[in-house]
């Protein structure tokens, strides 16, 4: 989808809050993915009793996230087997864990991840963690110990393919200097560095810079990612 971001003082219909900034975003097609009932992969069982071919929804184990939480603490783990597992499926799915990968995001939960069972398509929405943590050494450790250390199907490896080559686009495409000066105009765009209140632009500054920094380390971490998939990828 697609967003805009609406100035302040502009009021739009059923907003409340003229003195905000607010989005206006565009509508992809399809549903939430654990709402989708379509059945299309199939797995072959073979029992003492009988031989039969038993199918398995689509989304049964579907998942995009790179991150998990324990105890209130977050853990990154770099790309884990179930989402390696998970891309293989299809093309749109290296898409979206690839730009995942680039803007640092870690909030890639089924509610996030659309599908348009017509157009056999997959979406991505919500990106309020995109730039806001970092990915870390410790997340690319794991990754490539996860990646050198086991045996990947050869559907696993064509995923893996598929995002390495949407991570090069990206990387080329979208460097750091090109992504701080866009975040600049949005920032001049939204009216918020004109407020009054000498403290929050104070603030807001500060957020900015820590989004640049953000922006950088995941920059960094894709590179590096896309290095060990040229290395270990046939």
């Amino acid at each position: 989808s697609y967003m805009r971001i609406i100035q302040l003082g502009i009021c739009l219909i059923e907003e409340k809050y003229v003195d905000r900034i607010a989005l206006l975003s565009t509508f992809v097609p399809g549903g939430r993915i654990y709402k989708v009932k379509k059945k299309r992969f199939f797995e072959e069982k073979k029992s003492a009793y009988k031989n039969k071919k038993r199918s398995k929804k689509t989304h049964s184990r579907f998942d995009l996230k790179q991150q998990r939480s324990s105890r209130g603490i977050k853990i990154f783990k770099g790309l884990p087997r179930s989402v390696i597992s998970t891309i293989r499926r299809h093309a749109d799915l290296s898409k979206i864990v690839a730009l995942d990968i680039f803007v640092g995001n870690n909030d890639r939960g089924k509610p996030n991840v659309l599908y348009d069972k017509g157009g056999d398509k997959y979406y991505g929405i919500d990106l309020e963690y995109a730039w806001s943590e970092g990915l870390t050494e410790d997340d690319f450790d794991r990754l490539e110990q996860r990646i050198l250390k086991r045996n990947l199907s050869i559907r696993e490896l064509k995923g893996l393919k598929c995002l390495k080559q949407y991570l090069q686009v990206l990387v080329a495409k979208y460097s750091p200097e090109l992504l701080y000066n866009q975040l600049d105009k949005l920032i001049d765009f939204s009216g918020l560095m004109r407020c009054e209140d000498a403290k929050v632009v104070v603030t807001l500054g500060l957020l900015i810079q820590e989004k640049k920094q953000y922006i950088t380390m995941a920059y960094n971490y894709a590179n590096r990612v896309i290095t060990l998939l040229d290395n270990v990828l046939p």
